[in-house]
């Protein structure tokens, strides 16, 4: 009677700890959905005209800023590096973005290639160009205060130029 009792409680147990998992797990993506939506609100998609990106909301967990240029689809990148610089760049590989899936996603510190998998620190972003690097936007191309970053719907067309070269020769 004991030995049934006590199978009966774990039985109980267990699934009392997979329910409440369930709820932690419910609990856990609707707080992610809530914050991609308020990122979402806070970063909509910039469509024929300048980015304005607020530096209040850029911390070391990089920000996507999506822009479309006369149709074409970018992305900027937007971080801030361990001695509190704000580095910006293109969500493109230089090389892989050419090839199809060259864009980058966060893992902890670093940018992640989705097609090479190389690996960069924050920190390198704005410092090297060319071969498997983020298309950097270097302080000429872009407008810095304390308020804001603005990334120009001149230089914005400019690089969808490049963008739009690399699509039609994949």
């Amino acid at each position: 009677m004991q030995k049934r009792f006590r199978i009966i409680l774990v039985v109980v147990f267990a699934v009392a700890l997979a329910v409440m998992c369930c709820f932690s797990a419910c609990k856990f993506n609707d707080k992610k959905t809530a914050q991609d939506s308020e990122l979402n609100k806070r970063n909509p998609v910039v469509v024929d005209q300048d980015l304005i990106i607020l530096t209040k909301d850029i911390t070391r967990n990089a920000l996507f800023f999506p822009v479309e240029i006369d149709g074409m689809q970018m992305e900027v990148i937007a971080v801030k590096t361990p001695d509190g610089k704000i580095r910006t760049a293109f969500n493109a590989c230089h090389v892989c973005y050419k090839l199809g899936n060259g864009y980058y996603v966060q893992v902890d510190t670093m940018l992640v290639c989705q097609r090479c998998k190389k690996r960069f620190r924050m920190d390198v972003i704005e410092t090297k160009t060319g071969g498997c690097n983020p298309i950097s936007i270097f302080a000429e191309n872009k407008t810095e205060t304390d308020l804001n970053i603005i990334i120009s719907k001149e230089y914005l067309t400019q690089t969808a130029t490049m963008f739009k070269s690399w699509e039609e020769n994949k």
